[in-house]
Formats: C-alpha cells, sequence, structure tokens
C-alpha cells in the first residue's frame, strides 16, 4: 500500500508503549530509520489523488469540523455508500470505480444508530469492518496504542481507501492534552502515518465551538494542530432558520484551490415499527447543489446577518423599510418632491432618501425628458442585502443528484426550508 508494504510486527513496539522483550527488540531492528536522501536520488511521487474530488485526499488526513447534533456523521455515511458500491456522483466529485473497503472507529454513535443509516443510504456492508472491542460494537480503540490494528486492517483489506475516526477526540489517550501544540501534534501524526503507509484517507471527525465568530479557524475545537496537520478541512454547518438543510465544503485545502460548499438536504425514513419510547426513523442526507460560495463565505455571511438582526434599527433603517416598498408599489419610479413630502409626512428624514436609493443602485437625478422633474429610480429587482442568508442562491441553479445515490425511494422526508423547496419543488 502506496510507499511500501504493511509490516504489522514492527508497527507494535513503538506503538504500544509497554516494556521492551526480546521478541519486541528483535522486530524493532525491521524498522525503517529516517536518513538523508539526495534531492536528485528521491522519487517525484505523483500528484494528489481524490476518493472525492477537493474534499477527501487519499494518503492524506482529512479533518471534518463541525457543531454537534448537525449531521457530521451523515455525510461520512453518504460517502461510504458510495465508496462501497462504487457509484458516482457528480456533486460530491467521486467518478464512477471499483467498490473500496472502509474502517471505521465509532465512539459518539452506537452501532446500532449507525447500522440503519449505513444501510439506509446503501452502503454494502461487506466493504466496511468496524474496530470495537465487543461483537456489539462497543469498546472504543485508543490510539496510537491500537493502531496495529488498524495497520493490520490495512494488510487484511487490500483496498481500503478511507478510514473514518468518529469523533478523534475520543479515541486519544486521557494523558494528552490536545490544547498543548506540541502534544496535539504528537497525537496527530500517527494518523498521517497510517495515510501514507496504506495509502487510504484518515478521515477525523472533530467538534467546533459555538463562538460568536465569522471565522472558521476560530470555530474548529480541539486544538489548533487539526488545521495544520490536516491536507484538506472540511467544515459542517446548519444555515440560521433552516430545518433539514446542512452545508459541507473545505475551509483549507494544502495543493488546490477552496472549492465552493455542497448543500444537502437531510431526510429522515422510517426503518422499523415505531413504539412508545423509539420513533423507528432513521436519517439520510441527499446532494442538493453546489452553492455560490465557500464555507468561509456562508459562515461569515450568516454571521454578519446574525449581527445585524440584533442591532437596534437607526432612522435610517426605518426609512429604507418605508422607501423602498413605496417605490415598487409606484412601479419603482417616483419625482423626488413627490417621495420627500411623503416621507416627511411619514416621519421620516427626506435628506437620507437620495443616499438610500443610491445604495441599491438606483438613480437619483433629473428625468429622462427636457425639463423633466427629478426622480428617484430603482434599478430592476433590488439586490438582496449581501447580508442577507438567502443571497448565497443567487443566480445559482441547482441539480438533482438522486439517480446516482445507492438506495431505495425516501419515504418520510423531513420539511425542507424555503430555500431548498424552491429549490427542488420541480423534483416532486
Amino acid at each position: 500500500h502506496g510507499v511500501g508494504p504493511v509490516s504489522v510486527r514492527s508497527q507494535s513496539p513503538r506503538l504500544s508503549g509497554t516494556a521492551e522483550t526480546a521478541e519486541t527488540a528483535e522486530s524493532r531492528t525491521t524498522v525503517k530509520l529516517p536518513k538523508v536522501w539526495r534531492a536528485t536520488d528521491l522519487m517525484a511521487g505523483n500528484p494528489t489523488r481524490w476518493l472525492l474530488r477537493d474534499q477527501l485526499p487519499r494518503g492524506a488526513v482529512a479533518v471534518l469540523a463541525g457543531v454537534e447534533g448537525i449531521g457530521k456523521s451523515l455525510w461520512w455515511v453518504l460517502v461510504v455508500a458510495h465508496l462501497t458500491t462504487g457509484l458516482p456522483s457528480q456533486l460530491l466529485g467521486i467518478p464512477r470505480r471499483e467498490p473500496a473497503d472502509v474502517l471505521l472507529v465509532l465512539t459518539e454513535d452506537t452501532w446500532a444508530d449507525v447500522l440503519p443509516r449505513l444501510t439506509t443510504a446503501g452502503a454494502d456492508l461487506s466493504h466496511i469492518d468496524v474496530l470495537c472491542e465487543d461483537a456489539d460494537g462497543s469498546g472504543s480503540p485508543v490510539f496510537p496504542r491500537d493502531l496495529v490494528e488498524v495497520y493490520q486492517a490495512a494488510a487484511d483489506r487490500p483496498r481500503l481507501q478511507l478510514v473514518v475516526i468518529d469523533a478523534w477526540l475520543d479515541t486519544v489517550h486521557g494523558s494528552t492534552q490536545v490544547r498543548d501544540p506540541q502534544q496535539a501534534r504528537q497525537a496527530l501524526h500517527p494518523w498521517r502515518e497510517v495515510a501514507t503507509r496504506t495509502d487510504a484517507c484518515c478521515l477525523l471527525i472533530a467538534h467546533a465551538n459555538r463562538q460568536d465568530t465569522d471565522s472558521v479557524r476560530d470555530l474548529i475545537g480541539a486544538t489548533a494542530a487539526l488545521r495544520q496537520k490536516a491536507r484538506v478541512l472540511l467544515y459542517a454547518a446548519a444555515p440560521p432558520d433552516t430545518d433539514g438543510v446542512l452545508y459541507v465544503g473545505p475551509d483549507k485545502a494544502n495543493g488546490t484551490g477552496v472549492a465552493d460548499a455542497t448543500e444537502y438536504r437531510i431526510q429522515v425514513q422510517s426503518v422499523r415499527e415505531a413504539t412508545d419510547d423509539d420513533p423507528g426513523t432513521t436519517a439520510r442526507l441527499a446532494p442538493v447543489a453546489r452553492t455560490a460560495g465557500t464555507m468561509r463565505h456562508h459562515v461569515a455571511s450568516w454571521r454578519q446577518s446574525a449581527r445585524e438582526a440584533q442591532r437596534t434599527p437607526t432612522a435610517e433603517d426605518a426609512a429604507r423599510t418605508w422607501l423602498l416598498p413605496y417605490m415598487e408599489r409606484l412601479g419603482g419610479e417616483v419625482p423626488v418632491e413627490t417621495a420627500k413630502a411623503v416621507a416627511k409626512e411619514s416621519g421620516h428624514n427626506a435628506d437620507r432618501l437620495a443616499g438610500i436609493v443610491k445604495a441599491v443602485g438606483g438613480y437619483a437625478g433629473p428625468g429622462d425628458g427636457p425639463g423633466s422633474p427629478w426622480v428617484y429610480r430603482l434599478p430592476r429587482g433590488i439586490p438582496q442585502s449581501p447580508q442577507s442568508p438567502q443571497s448565497h442562491r443567487d443566480g445559482e441553479s441547482a441539480r438533482q443528484d438522486w439517480s446516482t445515490l445507492p438506495t431505495n425511494d425516501v419515504t418520510d422526508v423531513t420539511p425542507p426550508s424555503r430555500i431548498v423547496s424552491e429549490t427542488v419543488g420541480s423534483w416532486r
């Protein structure tokens, strides 16, 4: 795999931290040690290969971060479904290929929760391994102590292409202080070694904090080392005031540009008979469209909109709220003197009107004909405010990607947001 053959035995002494025996001393001698190479003697290597174009690189570490409970696990379940069946998705950036193998390390959701998500998404369970202690999926491994099992899985599964650790922080030894950059790097470095040696993508799932900031960099939880060590850092977030919608996209991507985010719709489906304490449902994601902006752009826009909503309206805000609908009712053009007179009667400062019209791209000046009175004229279609949470979809046409999903038709769907219903209404 990748750089060279994986020797499970040679990994164990370095990873376990146990006292060295004669056997481990012997195996330690097989571990390759670094040496100085001439630049002309090194292999040039290959360009980055992708499991998901611009999102999940082969032979490297990727991080998916987001606040708790928004559907991050549904995203990687969707990816696993495509990888294990070989079915393509243009929106996800997955070409048609041979089915691949996946290794899961689950610490937050139980196997009883994850299994119906996988089957509903259409994943091929014969290509999936789960690293745990007991047959019911319980018992979380600790790394780097248990990395030998990851290497063993790679040796047993020649087509292992993705390792998912959800959540990464739960698998770090309790004595490790991940807020210490040096200790965090030590905890993350073994995954980079795993990715390099197995040629798989190691996807670490991490939580983000809930700071009032428009910087994705500041929202990444636990440690800044996650951003530094990852080849790609993906961020997942739900647009404010929407139901059943998730955005996922890269915030950092070494060696390539940061791609626009993808919008997903969360669907709820019945999988078993409901009881008093069990609704009998599970969730899955369906890709909707590439958005017209990166995650960095969307997060900044949403935060700015939230701050604007909390701001006390000014006199100019009140004048704008009155003026634009007033002009639209009159066809978008009003004589200046008329508008000023009505503004004064409505309790607004008439001197603000010209600035408001120009701020939305309108015109304030002489009318069209000779001797015509001065007018205020709105542009065709008043542009939405840059802070509007709806403006990210301006000019963006959605496309259906459900036909490539390895699953059956959905029978129970969570009501979408207003944005999504405008986009996908024609699909029904």
